[in-house]
């Protein structure tokens, strides 16, 4: 009985310990990891770009809008900049109030009247300026839009309606990904602007300043 006994509990199936992985295993995971990780790179760079270029495009879209509420109340576009085309926080100032809680008009008089802010955009595309007092507004790569009112440009200071490219409203842009203006794009108020019908496929292709023209 015992030898039985023996025989009985040395048989059957012997249980085996779990194999982690080896070094060399795990280096060729790894190695699979990183290469697809370098493939899908540029692909997701891509896509990233896009949609900054696609958020900044409709953010240039929604500003324009809203200056064209306020030029419907107050027959008129906010000024320029106090130098350039560069946002200096006057288009907050103008559009919403020293306190960014709306604006106010004809103070102290019968005609008095409050607005509510015209210009209401995410916080990702305002910064206040170096001395903290100001409000600019910013582009998805955290550069001030540019602005220049074509309207007062042309019909108050008698300029040549060639140097912009919408002369009865405004013009803005965003100096795009590469954070500095295209060659094709002309500064407004500073020279006849360029004709895009008259440019080169190669000079498009360069392009990548986001417009409102």
């Amino acid at each position: 009985m015992s030898i039985q006994r023996s025989y009985e509990n040395q048989t059957g199936c012997r249980s085996k310990k779990p194999r982690g992985f080896s070094l060399i295993e795990l280096m060729v995971v790894i190695l699979i990891i990183v290469g697809l990780v370098a493939a899908l790179m540029p692909v997701y760079s891509k896509v990233m770009m896009k949609a900054k270029k696609t958020a900044s495009q409709n953010m240039i879209i929604a500003v324009a809008a809203c200056l064209e509420r306020y030029k419907i109340e107050f027959d008129a576009y906010p000024p320029n900049p106090t130098t350039g085309t560069e946002d200096d926080g006057t288009l907050m100032l103008y559009m919403n109030g020293p306190k960014g809680r709306g604006v106010e008009a004809n103070v102290g008089t019968p005609r008095e009247r409050h607005y509510e802010p015209f210009l209401v955009l995410g916080k990702e595309y305002i910064k206040a300026d170096s001395s903290g007092t100001k409000l600019i507004i910013t582009d998805s790569w955290g550069m001030p839009i540019h602005y220049f009112n074509c309207k007062d440009y042309v019909e108050l200071k008698n300029g040549n309606p060639k140097f912009c490219h919408n002369p009865s409203s405004v013009d803005l842009y965003s100096t795009g990904p590469d954070r500095k203006k295209d060659d094709t794009t002309t500064e407004p108020g500073a020279e006849e602007v360029k004709d895009r019908k008259k440019m080169t496929p190669a000079e498009l292709a360069k392009e990548d300043d986001i417009t409102n023209f």
